[in-house]
């Protein structure tokens, strides 16, 4: 049976449950994204990765499931146990979104109550993912200044980066 959440006779929460579940993937892949360029940043700076490898080593971070990635870091990077295990989390629980939220809560599209804890499962991920990304942040911060640079001027350029890209044409 597919659902149609455009149809008005389709539960009240399915456009809900499913913006929900898009929202998460999202985060999950910008988590991913900023996963892979620590990884890459972190290795050219101390020097295991040399500058022309930097592109291909970033392309190949960049296609890296989150668990590859996490496997990586802890092998070639600074970071925390919480972190670490933070993810670890994280991973499992899209791996259970992605993989198993059908087949264990297969009523939550229809009814409501069934929803109800798939609609807080999804919510603390979200939370999750935000607790990572201010960790993974700190770590950056702390990565940049152990290689003696500024990170508010990193942090201003980065942003005047991301300006200019989002006010091209097309964006």
């Amino acid at each position: 049976m597919s659902i149609d959440y455009n149809n008005p006779q389709e539960p009240a929460h399915f456009a809900a449950l499913c913006a929900k579940i898009g929202a998460v993937v999202l985060h999950a892949q910008i988590l991913e994204s900023s996963l892979a360029r620590y990884l890459v940043v972190a290795r050219h700076l101390d020097g295991t990765l040399a500058r022309d490898e930097v592109a291909r080593s970033l392309e190949s971070a960049d296609r890296a499931t989150i668990g590859n990635l996490l496997n990586q870091i802890k092998a070639n990077c600074p970071f925390t146990d919480t972190l670490a295990n933070r993810l670890t989390e994280l991973c499992n629980e899209r791996n259970w979104l992605v993989h198993r939220l059908c087949r264990e809560n297969e009523m939550a599209p229809y009814l409501l109550p069934a929803a109800k804890p798939v609609f807080e499962r999804i919510e603390r991920m979200v939370s999750l993912t935000e607790q990572i990304m201010a960790d993974l942040d700190v770590l950056g911060d702390d990565l940049m200044r152990t290689h003696g640079f500024d990170v508010d001027e990193v942090k201003r350029r980065a942003n005047e980066a991301m300006k200019k890209k989002f006010s091209q044409p097309g964006v």
